[in-house]
């Protein structure tokens, strides 16, 4: 929120974009170094300083993101600096892209393909309704994602087989057992949950489900898995409420050019937590999903607008 309602669209970008880049840079100086676990010792694929695969694809993700932002968001074409800043962000997209093919890291790429893919339903479904009253307008981003997710979760199901609501794909990492166990635990406490993060530290949570003990785990490894444990129906309803609000702005309150990347990372985000607990804790996707829900609601910084005042 502070990300959101402090920085103009612009500089937000640049913020993130050099967070990434951060991140990445010192990713890549581990693995050539030699640095251990920075890359797998079976495999060979990068790790880099995030211990995980599945942490450090989701951050050249999000940096490429950031990097086609940062190109969209440059007002001028002009200037050495407005150049150097375009220049920066072709380096920063083709350091992600690289990134993300040694990782081999399955969910953030797909997560990118779905995102893509909720951009280009979002555009058509504008054309469609940009004749009609501005509420219908105003509906189409929520209900774009609201489709996909619909169609998700009923195609993991159906690839998963009845018996689980996501099962051992051969495109997400498998994590069948897992999300059984998390979902016959919601079952077990439909409607209130079992406390904020607490599910995976009572005992009786595993009396129940699919047995676990492939590796010690505190979370699902899917972020509406961990909302429905934590707190039920009620919290997910309430998280639905606060997503198609937040998103029924988006692309309306500015410029098309500042909602692009704006609902390609809130969509990314979303997608990548059927395949990730990335709503627990303090993971920095989360806080990118609130800061992107409110962004498109302020193109200008709040001093900006003072000064406008």
């Amino acid at each position: 929120m502070y990300l959101a309602v402090s920085f103009s669209t612009r500089t937000f970008w640049r913020i993130l974009s050099a967070a990434m880049a951060l991140g990445l840079l010192s990713s890549v100086w581990a693995i050539v170094r030699g640095w251990e676990l920075s890359t797998s010792v079976e495999e060979g694929y990068w790790i880099g300083i995030y211990f995980n695969r599945n942490s450090l694809a989701p951050v050249a993700a999000v940096a490429l993101l950031a990097s086609i932002a940062m190109v969209l968001t440059q007002t001028s074409w002009k200037t050495w600096a407005s150049r150097a800043i375009v220049l920066m962000a072709v380096l920063l997209a083709a350091l992600s892209g690289v990134t993300l093919w040694q990782a081999e890291s399955r969910t953030s790429p797909l997560a990118l393909g779905i995102a893509v893919g909720s951009f280009g339903g979002w555009l058509l479904l504008r054309l469609v309704f940009s004749r009609g009253p501005k509420q219908l307008q105003q509906a189409a981003a929520p209900l774009v994602i609201a489709t996909v997710a619909i169609v998700l979760f009923f195609s993991l199901r159906l690839v998963g087989g009845s018996a689980s609501v996501s099962g051992e794909t051969a495109t997400f990492n498998s994590r069948g057992a897992l999300w059984s166990l998390s979902w016959t635990g919601f079952l077990e406490k439909p409607f209130h949950g079992w406390g904020w993060m607490s599910a995976w530290h009572t005992p009786q949570f595993f009396k129940q489900g699919t047995w676990w003990a492939v590796f010690d785990t505190t979370w699902s490894h899917n972020g509406y898995h961990d909302l429905l444990l934590g707190g039920g129906a009620l919290a997910a309803v309430l998280f639905a409420v606060v997503i198609w609000l937040g998103i029924q702005g988006t692309g309306l309150d500015g410029p098309l050019r500042e909602a692009v990347p704006t609902f390609l990372i809130i969509a990314f985000v979303l997608a990548a937590a059927t395949q990730e607990s990335f709503f627990i804790g303090t993971h920095f996707l989360w806080a990118l999903l609130v800061a992107g829900i409110l962004l498109p609601r302020h193109p200008t910084s709040v001093r900006q607008r003072e000064l406008v005042d």
